[in-house]
């Protein structure tokens, strides 16, 4: 079997194995390895790979194919200073080898669509260099007390984990479920406003919206919520680090962790908007979030009394830090979903006197509801179908015990 027979069958192998997007990462890390070592023939920064960068140990760890190419070209194993390494020695490292599998990588890489500027140029050693590389190795191996081929000088050759070229399939996936989440918001069209003001003393607290997502969740029974316990905090705390770190621990490429947030997304086809005016009073709307901010404004505007007019220009913008808002820009390119509190100032001095409409007016517990979601995918639909609150029966109280405790 020749050498370029030999590199091309793990490689393949390699791509068999994994996506296409898993492979473009693998490629592009091996590609990096292979091309600093022909590039800089002596260095011995380049023949040194620690196993425990978390790039690489990912790559070896889960694909084993890759520390197989890495092996047939040379890189041997080896624990030093109780540390896992992969050393390329400079007596056994088969240049043939190298450069050919260079070239098979290299092949790979066009095949999966990367750009140029992920393929290296270098494609075999420099004479110069390397005889000049052989010349320094004799030389220092005459003074073994300052010759060290394992010190520890480790280049991290982590790259951008992404791959361009055409879309793989995991990514026209990904681009489905943007598409179709765009789709349900657009054809849920302009909602009802139920246009309202709560005037300032109501005892309503705008930035409040726990009231709200307390009556539009069904099925729940009590609207009481406990506060946390220190102890209560620190678990949660906890178990968000472990799960975090967890999750740290897959391999995963941009398309996979996009997939994954889609997956659990819930699309809000409407949105909340309240806009509190310099005098505490609150307005509240619907919109849709692909409406712009300047259908905000045109609700505003009906809520003051004829006198106004037009004569009285006015702004939005949110606190802290004070952000004026465009309002050519959608209401989702904001961020102002699916409920969101704004704030209205004047170009000018402030109306005088009773500028709005009684006739919208109304209490805080008249206050419109937070809004509503739906499953993004059918895997969260069939999530969401189950009961988020336990039965009836289970909430009940247990009639106390009678007799002697059981401890």
């Amino acid at each position: 079997m020749t050498a370029y027979e030999l590199c091309f069958e793990y490689v393949e192998k390699l791509r068999v194995a994994v996506y296409d997007e898993d492979a473009r990462v693998i490629v592009k890390t091996l590609l990096k390895v292979l091309a600093n070592v022909i590039k800089n023939p002596g260095v011995e920064k380049y023949r040194l790979i620690r196993k425990s960068n978390n790039s690489i140990r990912i790559l070896t760890d889960l694909y084993p194919q890759a520390l197989e190419i890495l092996t047939i070209v040379g890189f041997e194993e080896k624990t030093i200073d109780r540390e896992q390494k992969l050393i390329l020695d400079a007596q056994k490292e088969n240049k043939e080898l190298m450069e050919t599998g260079l070239k098979v990588l290299k092949e790979a890489a066009t095949d999966l669509n990367m750009a140029p500027g992920d393929i290296p140029q270098v494609s075999s050693y420099n004479k110069a260099q390397l005889d000049q590389a052989q010349t320094e190795a004799r030389e220092s191996s005459k003074n073994k007390k300052n010759f060290n081929l394992y010190k520890s000088s480790v280049q991290n050759i982590s790259g951008t984990l992404t791959g361009n070229g055409s879309n793989s399939r995991m990514e026209d996936e990904v681009k489905a479920l943007k598409a179709k989440h765009r789709k349900m918001i657009e054809d849920a069209g302009i909602p009802q406003r139920n246009l309202k003001i709560i005037p300032s003393g109501s005892g309503l607290n705008p930035r409040n919206f726990k009231s709200f997502l307390k009556t539009s969740n069904s099925g729940s029974g009590n609207a009481e919520t406990k506060p946390k316990s220190d102890s209560a905090i620190v678990l949660a705390a906890n178990k968000a680090r472990r799960d975090k770190a967890k999750k740290n621990e897959k391999f995963q490429t941009k398309a996979m962790r996009e997939m994954e947030q889609l997956k659990n997304t819930r699309v809000f086809t409407r949105t909340l908007i309240r806009i509190q005016l310099p005098d505490r009073s609150v307005v509240q709307a619907i919109f849709n979030p692909m409406e712009k901010l300047e259908a905000v404004a045109t609700e505003v505007q009906k809520c003051f009394v004829d006198s106004i007019g037009n004569d009285k220009t006015f702004y939005f913008y949110t606190t802290p830090p004070k952000k004026k808002l465009d309002m050519e820009k959608r209401l989702e390119e904001q961020g102002l979903k699916p409920a969101a509190l704004i704030y209205l100032g004047w170009d000018g001095s402030s109306p005088t006197g009773d500028y709005l409409r009684e006739d919208l007016f109304v209490t805080s517990e008249d206050a419109e509801e937070f809004p509503s979601s739906q499953p993004l995918t059918e895997a969260d639909k069939s999530k969401g179908a189950q009961p988020s609150h336990s039965s009836s029966s289970s909430s009940k109280k247990k009639p106390a015990s009678s007799g002697k405790p059981k401890w």
